[in-house]
């Protein structure tokens, strides 16, 4: 590695080595949901003005960003910390949420205008520094938050709040009709990991909460589906078949609950082991508390059939056990204290 450094001179292998020291030190941290944007610069004479633009319609920014009083420029633009996320224009580039004491440093070349950031909704403060550390640091401060869309379809006398993020697009659906009065419908098309859909569902919850559109006391969430699509493995459906698996009160051979109907099983079950606690949190976030009021329709097949078999084999599930992967779900909403 000596030579290496000495034959390369300092500064390449000094990036070098801070890339693979943040690798080490950003293994087995939880990475936070993605909201992917666009940062173009633009330098004039007494300033550096921020544009952010969206790659998916979720990151907004809004108004351009500028940092007064700066008289010299810098030679690397670069967010130093960490999870390591390579730009589509390849540059290299480094971020994570910041605590309130934590700040993103940023020096930067003229010729580079636009790079790329990975992060969750909150609040950064970035400073802008020369990289020779002879100028003094300019703080800015910005919210990144995420836009939820409202749509009225009046054909269908449906309401839909979606929120979209890259590939990743949740919604629910409020319907006019005196049936459905009460009752948000849950339509998902997403691939992200359990735990950051509900960082983004957040957003989606306050909206409709705020919209008045559903009673302040008691309303109804119908999730649907635990598994929306066949022959994908998702992963409230992989938490159901592992608590079945590991309950006393199921027979993997027979594939039933050793007493009472399916229905009643995955209800309880589900409530018992914690199949969706992010999603309570975030409503407990509202003042609100949800539960499971109702499943239906539960299905259930050998593990070997299931898209999740080589996750479940890893957790001791054999091929032949009988496992629920499947049914209707309805979440009650009612709020901690009230009106």
């Amino acid at each position: 590695m000596n030579r290496l450094c000495q034959h390369n001179q300092a500064h390449p292998c000094f990036w070098f080595l801070l890339i693979l020291f943040l690798l080490i030190a950003g293994r087995g941290r939880a990475e936070p949901a993605v909201l992917s944007f666009e940062v173009q610069v633009r330098v004039e004479a007494d300033k550096i003005v921020f544009r952010v633009t969206n790659l998916g319609p979720a990151a907004v920014l809004g108004e351009n960003l500028v940092v007064e009083q700066w008289d010299e420029i810098g030679r690397v633009w670069r967010f130093a910390a960490s999870p390591l996320w390579q730009c589509g224009t390849k540059e290299t580039v480094f971020a994570k949420p910041l605590a309130a004491a934590e700040q993103i440093e940023i020096g930067w070349n003229k010729s580079l205008h636009k790079g790329c950031l990975k992060a969750g909704p909150g609040r950064y403060r970035v400073s802008i520094k020369d990289p020779q550390g002879s100028l003094q640091s300019l703080p800015v401060e910005f919210e990144l938050t995420v836009v939820v869309e409202k749509v009225r379809n009046p054909e269908s006398r449906e309401t839909i709040y979606r929120i979209v993020n890259g590939e990743c697009s949740l919604s629910w659906v409020l319907r006019d009709a005196e049936s459905d009065q009460g009752v948000a419908l849950y339509r998902p098309t997403c691939s992200l990991p359990f735990r950051d859909q509900t960082l983004l569902m957040s957003e989606l919850l306050k909206a409709v909460v705020q919209s008045g559109m559903l009673p302040q006391a008691e309303w109804t969430l119908y999730w649907g589906r635990l598994t929306p699509s066949n022959g994908k493995c998702f992963e409230l459906s992989q938490r159901l078949m592992l608590a079945a698996h590991q309950s006393k009160d199921w027979d993997v051979k027979r594939g039933k609950p050793k007493q009472g109907h399916e229905n009643s099983f995955v209800r309880l079950v589900m409530e018992q082991t914690g199949i969706y606690s992010e999603l309570k949190e975030i409503f407990q976030a509202q003042g609100l508390l949800l539960r499971v009021s109702n499943v239906e329709k539960v299905l259930i097949l050998k593990a070997k059939d299931l898209p999740c078999y080589a996750n479940l084999k890893s957790r001791g599930v054999g091929p032949e056990e009988k496992l629920p992967f499947d049914c209707q779900v309805w979440l009650r909403v009612q709020a901690k204290h009230r009106p």
